[in-house]
C-alpha cells in the first residue's frame, strides 16, 4: 500500500510538474500573442492612414484632372477666337484692296 502510494504521489508530482510547464508555455505563447496583436494594431493604423492619404491623393489628382479639362477647353476657345478674328481681319484686308 506504501509503494501504490508513493507511486500516485510520484505521478501526482509529475502531473503537477507537467502542467505548471504547460502553464508556463501557455503564458509565454499568450505573451507572444498580445505582443503580436499590438503589432497588428499598430500596422493597421499605419495601414488605414495611408488610405487616407491615397483617398486625399486621388481627389486632388480628379481635381487637376477636372481643372486641366478645364484649361484645355479655354485654351481651344480662345484658339478659335483669335482664328476668328485673323480671319475677319484678313477678309477685311481682302475688302480693303478690293477697294482700291
Amino acid at each position: 500500500m506504501r509503494s501504490e502510494l508513493s507511486t500516485t504521489k510520484a505521478t501526482a508530482d509529475e502531473s503537477a510538474q507537467s502542467a505548471q510547464s504547460a502553464e508556463l508555455q501557455c503564458l509565454a505563447l499568450l505573451k507572444e500573442l498580445e505582443e503580436k496583436n499590438f503589432s497588428l494594431k499598430e500596422h493597421e493604423v499605419r495601414v488605414n492612414k495611408l488610405g487616407e492619404k491615397i483617398d486625399v491623393l486621388q481627389k486632388n489628382l480628379q481635381s487637376r484632372d477636372h481643372s486641366q479639362m478645364q484649361l484645355k477647353d479655354e485654351v481651344m476657345r480662345i484658339e478659335q477666337e483669335i482664328n476668328q478674328t485673323l480671319a475677319k481681319a484678313g477678309a477685311n484686308k481682302d475688302c480693303e484692296l478690293r477697294k482700291i
